[in-house]
C-alpha cells in the first residue's frame, strides 16, 4: 500500500482530522515536533512522503502492522548485501562436520537453567570481556533462545530482556547487569521499552539466521518497543547499522590488538550501540526479510531438522 494512502486510510477509520493526526502525531515522538498540516497534507495527497524510516514510525505510533507499507521488492546496495551475508554466513564450526539437525529451545527464565547460564557466563567472559557470574543470569528478568547440534553441543544462543525506555548508559553496562532493571519479559511490553540485546552468536549459519530473524519479528510485532540496544561484536553487523542507521554510542568494551569492533581506528571486544527500531527496519537489505519473517524462521530450523 502507498503511505499516502495508508495515511488516509488510518487517520479516517479513527475519525480524526488532519490537524488531529498532526497533534496526535507530533505529541507522540519528538521526531514529529515541527510537523504541520501542510505537510501532512502533502504527505495524504501523494504530493510527497517522508523517509521510510518515519513512515514506519507513523505506523508504529498508530499501533498499525508495518507490513502494509513494506515492499520486499525494494533494491538494495550491494555493499549492504554484503555485510550482511558476511554476518550471517560465516561458518565458525570448522573441527566438526555441519550437524544435520539444529535443535532450538525458548527459555522464558533462567532460574533453573544453571549449566546454560554457566556456558553464557562463560562466554560473556572469554570472548566479550565481560565481569558478570551465571548467578546475574538467573536472577534477571531474561529470555534466552538456545540452539544446540545432535550431541547436545550449544551452538548458538540470543540473549535479551525489556528494559525502560532511554535508560542511561551506566544502567545497561554489560559489566554490572545487576544493577540493569530488566521488565517482566514473560508478558508482552505494556509500556514503551528497549530491547536489550546482551549478546547473540552462533557458530553456524542457520541459528544465526534464525536469532536475526527473531529479532526483527518481536520489533514488528511489539509497537511498544522503540529501540534495539546491541553489544555487538561482529564487525559485518556494526558496519552495517552504523552506515544505516543514526547509532547512538553507549559503551566499549576492552580495546584488544585485533578482532572484534573497529572504531575510530581502535579494536574493541564490543561497542554497545542504541539504535530506532524503525531505523533497523527501514534498512533495504533488512526491509525485504520482514514480511517473510516467521516463514523464513520455520524453514531454517525445519531444513536443520
Amino acid at each position: 500500500m502507498m503511505f499516502a494512502q495508508f495515511l488516509e486510510l488510518i487517520r479516517t477509520e479513527r475519525g480524526l482530522t488532519q490537524q488531529e493526526m498532526v497533534d496526535l502525531l507530533s505529541e507522540s515522538e519528538a521526531d514529529f515536533s515541527k510537523l504541520d498540516l501542510t505537510t501532512f497534507s502533502r504527505w495524504e495527497r501523494g504530493v510527497t512522503s517522508p523517509k521510510f524510516s518515519k513512515q514506519l514510525l507513523v505506523a508504529r505510533i498508530m499501533g498499525e502492522d508495518v507490513m502494509q507499507i513494506i515492499d520486499p521488492g525494494i533494491k538494495t546496495k550491494e555493499k549492504n548485501k554484503r555485510h550482511f551475508q558476511k554476518m550471517t554466513n560465516r561458518i565458525l564450526y570448522p573441527y566438526s562436520t555441519t550437524p544435520n539437525r539444529i535443535f532450538h529451545y525458548y527459555h522464558g527464565s533462567l532460574v533453573e537453567q544453571h549449566r546454560l547460564c554457566k556456558q553464557l557466563s562463560t562466554f560473556h567472559r572469554d570472548y566479550m570481556g565481560t565481569t558478570f557470574n551465571a548467578e546475574v543470569l538467573q536472577r534477571n528478568n531474561l529470555v534466552l533462545n538456545s540452539f544446540f547440534d545432535s550431541s547436545g553441543s550449544l551452538v548458538g544462543h540470543l540473549l535479551y530482556g525489556f528494559v525502560p525506555l532511554n535508560q542511561q548508559a551506566p544502567s545497561v553496562d554489560l559489566n554490572d547487569l545487576s544493577k540493569c532493571t530488566f521488565i517482566d519479559s514473560e508478558k508482552s511490553p505494556k509500556q514503551d521499552v528497549d530491547m536489550y540485546i546482551i549478546s547473540t552468536f552462533a557458530s553456524l549459519p542457520a541459528p544465526r539466521m534464525v536469532s536475526c530473524l527473531m529479532i526483527l519479528d518481536i520489533a514488528c510485532q511489539n509497537t511498544q518497543i522503540k529501540h534495539l540496544i546491541l553489544n555487538c561484536h561482529d564487525q559485518e553487523a556494526y558496519t552495517l547499522f552504523e552506515s544505516n542507521c543514526e547509532c547512538e554510542y553507549l559503551s566499549k568494551g576492552n580495546e584488544i590488538p585485533f578482532g572484534g569492533v573497529q572504531v575510530f581506528g581502535k579494536q574493541y571486544q564490543y561497542v554497545q550501540i542504541r539504535i530506532k527500531i524503525e531505523s533497523i527496519l527501514s534498512i533495504p537489505t533488512i526491509r525485504t526479510l520482514l514480511p517473510f519473517t516467521s516463514e523464513y524462521i520455520q524453514r531454517l530450523l525445519e531444513t536443520s531438522e
